[in-house]
């Protein structure tokens, strides 16, 4: 149970958390430290890596854990835009949309003049349009559409006439995205709302020098299995993104390896259900190869 323990643990620090004072909004550490006075009307769900989207005289903004602004949001039914497979669209100060991950860093710059939420890894970019008055919104006109991955790769040049078919033209460069059997299992997933992700650490009682940790889209878990599952459940995940890190384990009592351990996180998607798994190692069922 304490090797459970340590490997949650390198999920990251804990992450400040928004209070209220006198109708007002800041931002805290987890000991009260205060980090942000209260200054904002409103203030949606701290990201797992600490900012925050608050509301104020000056319209919307994404906040870090020391109060700067760190990106505008692109502003979607009267809030901020939402995390969806880990990253949320902004504007530049004249319009143009791109992306931030969930540390406010820019991963698409704001080049495009719209951009719809990404879906497996990919979004829908338009180039060259412009957006016209329509009662109280506005409507894209003369929009040419291409695809962009996670970071801003452009997969499909923006010449097409839709979305759907600039996701036409991308279906080959996604179908090799990798895939693989994981075993979602109830008490190593943590819900993480305002990411729009699940993050799933896979548990050992042993000690080991490598681990793997997915981060998945909250909404293709839904999809799939219908809610975070009660009891463990198989999937095939499409992975569109994966990389290697060192860590040392936050658990003094622990020793770690020399040169610490190698972590691998992949990002993705459930994509579809392979059966109910026995209450075993997830981290067996999760990398088999």
């Amino acid at each position: 149970m304490a090797w459970w323990i340590c490997v949650l643990g390198w999920a990251g620090a804990a992450t400040p958390e928004a209070f209220e004072a006198d109708g007002q909004w800041g931002l805290r550490a987890p000991d009260g430290t205060v980090l942000v006075t209260p200054r904002y009307a409103v203030m949606s769900g701290v990201t797992s890596e600490g900012i925050v989207a608050a509301a104020g005289e000056g319209g919307w903004v994404w906040l870090d854990a020391s109060g700067a602004v760190v990106a505008r949001p692109f502003v979607f039914d009267n809030g901020a835009d939402p995390f969806v497979e880990g990253r949320a669209r902004v504007v530049d100060d004249i319009g143009r949309v791109g992306f931030i991950d969930v540390a406010g860093q820019a991963v698409v710059h704001t080049r495009w003049v719209h951009a719809e939420r990404f879906v497996g890894g990919v979004a829908a970019v338009c180039a060259e349009g412009r957006r016209v008055p329509d009662g109280e919104h506005t409507r894209l006109e003369g929009c040419a559409w291409g695809l962009v991955d996670r970071v801003g790769t452009v997969l499909v040049p923006p010449t097409l006439p839709s979305v759907e078919a600039a996701r036409a033209a991308g279906a080959d460069s996604t179908s090799s995205w990798a895939r693989h059997t994981l075993t979602l299992e109830p008490r190593a997933l943590t819900d993480r709302p305002a990411d729009g992700t699940v993050f799933v650490a896979p548990g050992s009682t042993r000690q080991a020098a490598a681990y793997t940790h997915y981060v998945l889209d909250r909404r293709s878990i839904d999809a799939v299995v219908g809610g975070l599952p009660t009891s463990p459940v198989a999937v095939e995940v499409e992975v569109w993104s994966e990389r290697v890190e060192v860590r040392t384990p936050t658990d003094p009592r622990l020793p770690a390896p020399s040169g610490g351990f190698e972590l691998t996180v992949r990002e993705g998607r459930v994509v579809g259900a392979v059966g109910p798994s026995p209450d075993r190692s997830a981290e067996a069922a999760s990398d088999p190869e």
